[in-house]
């Protein structure tokens, strides 16, 4: 039977903002371990708390054993934590997930680690949603080379979208030999 290591790294500055508008905040790369691949090299199954690195440029990874959880919000929970209305009832019913062992990032990637891949893919920004006080909305002279705010490389790229964290995963697969992606919804929680 073939193992399975799934690798995740966060990719955005502030995860619960990456979550409410892009639904994920991470990237994650699949490995079958023992498995002869020419597309990919195979990667081994890592002890549960160690990192490691799959390359130099390569994100920092955690190994995370595989386990069993109930996902989905408890009757009553979403009054008592005064969730607005409009976000109510997308995690019911609750139901019992098992998620197999993966890597979560260590770290957020980084906008050194972003610009690497926007400059070797020449990847262009159509803006990004910023908070204007009262709401988000779609500010296009804002990106992650220009976000608002004061950023270096060692921060966490922000205004990146879930099509622009497609084309990151699939850049750094090629780059690497190895399978990233993003993360279900259930590797995320």
């Amino acid at each position: 039977m073939r193992k399975r290591l799934m690798m995740l790294a966060t990719i955005a500055g502030s995860c619960a903002l990456a979550l409410l508008w892009f639904g994920a905040c991470g990237v994650a790369a699949e490995f079958t371990a023992g498995a002869a691949n020419t597309a990919t090299q195979p990667s081994p199954i890592r002890a549960p708390g160690n990192s490691f690195r799959d390359c130099s440029g390569c994100p920092e990874m955690v190994s995370i054993p595989g386990g069993r959880f109930v996902m989905g919000a408890a009757p009553g929970e979403e009054e008592r934590e005064q969730l607005a209305e409009p976000f109510r009832h997308r995690s019911q019913p609750q139901r019992e997930v098992t998620v197999r062992s993966f890597a979560a990032g260590k770290y957020e990637i980084t906008r050194g680690q972003y610009r690497v891949f926007a400059e070797a893919t020449n990847r262009a920004s159509d803006g990004c949603f910023v908070w204007t006080g009262n709401d988000f909305a779609m500010d296009s002279t804002k990106s992650w080379r220009n976000p608002g705010f004061s950023q270096d490389d060692a921060h966490p790229a922000v205004c990146v979208s879930w099509e622009d964290a497609s084309a990151f995963v699939r850049w750094l697969s090629q780059t690497t030999g190895k399978n990233y992606r993003l993360p279900s919804e259930a590797e995320w929680e």
